[in-house]
């Protein structure tokens, strides 16, 4: 009864903090996209609960594989739209994407993908903005009133980052974007619902990117990997926990009870059923 109780409130957790739940109301253009319905929207919200439950109850694996994992869970909607097998009896399957996708655990997930992207279009701001906030506990601030979030318009075709990137020219928002856009310049292959895809309003997209703090990449695989060797992953993981257990933001005097479940995370294999542990007879 208790592991059956941790693993709905750890559903639930992880449906706040990755906006799982979000999905719900999203929209998406109808004429570019008319399987994004409330049924592909389930199924998106539970491929990635599927993949979180085997990391952390089936296997009790390293948790920043959430991230990186090679392989998905797929009912029939996902593999139709992943270019995949689906699973013969219905429900939902374990399987491997196809390597050229390059296709990363949740990076690589219609959830996260269609969460971070416009109704139209994908949006490299949002998903790098969600790696920020969701995975490094590293928020961009907002831009300030005067800044006008409007990409550039006209002039022929664009990609969407050579908009960005022309959007990024201008100083006042060069800081702020140049944390995030670069990012979402790495998963530019997968469009505003998680589709693989290899060109941009006709031309082939460009997924190479380079942020000072994470270094260089260009795919969901080679961002997972520097994720999950930044040390902000693992922090993170203990401080949204940390902070949905207690229902507060930690104070100064609570900080060493946060090292140490850091400390004890690290040593324990990053496991999220050690954490849970950890978290329950902490001191805080």
């Amino acid at each position: 009864f208790q592991r059956s109780e941790a693993k709905t409130t750890l559903a639930a957790f992880y449906s706040e903090v990755y906006h799982l739940r979000d999905l719900t109301t999203a929209a998406k253009d109808p004429g570019l996209y008319p399987q994004f319905d409330a049924a592909l929207k389930v199924s998106m919200q539970n491929e990635t609960l599927l993949l979180i439950n085997d990391v952390v109850w089936t296997r009790d694996a390293d948790a920043r594989e959430i991230f990186s994992a090679d392989y998905t869970f797929v009912d029939q909607d996902l593999a139709a739209l992943y270019g995949v097998g689906g699973p013969a009896g219905g429900g939902f399957a374990k399987v491997n994407l196809p390597a050229e996708q390059k296709r990363a655990g949740m990076l690589g997930q219609a959830s996260f993908l269609s969460y971070g992207a416009h109704d139209k279009e994908t949006s490299p701001t949002r998903r790098g903005n969600f790696v920020r906030e969701a995975i490094l506990c590293d928020p961009v601030p907002p831009p300030p009133p005067s800044v006008t979030p409007v990409l550039p318009q006209g002039g022929g075709p664009m990609t969407v980052k050579q908009k960005l990137e022309q959007h990024m020219q201008d100083p006042t928002c060069k800081n702020c974007h140049g944390l995030m856009d670069p990012v979402g310049f790495a998963l530019e292959n997968f469009d505003a619902i998680g589709q693989y895809r290899t060109t941009d309003q006709g031309f082939p997209i460009d997924t190479s990117a380079q942020v000072d703090d994470l270094g260089s990449f260009a795919s969901a695989p080679e961002l997972a990997a520097l994720l999950t060797q930044d040390k902000r992953t693992a922090y993170c993981m203990v401080e949204k926990l940390y902070r949905q257990s207690m229902g507060h933001l930690e104070t100064a005097g609570e900080q060493p009870a946060v090292d140490d479940l850091r400390k004890a995370f690290s040593s324990k294999g990053h496991s999220i059923r050690s954490l849970l542990v950890e978290l329950s007879v902490s001191p805080a």
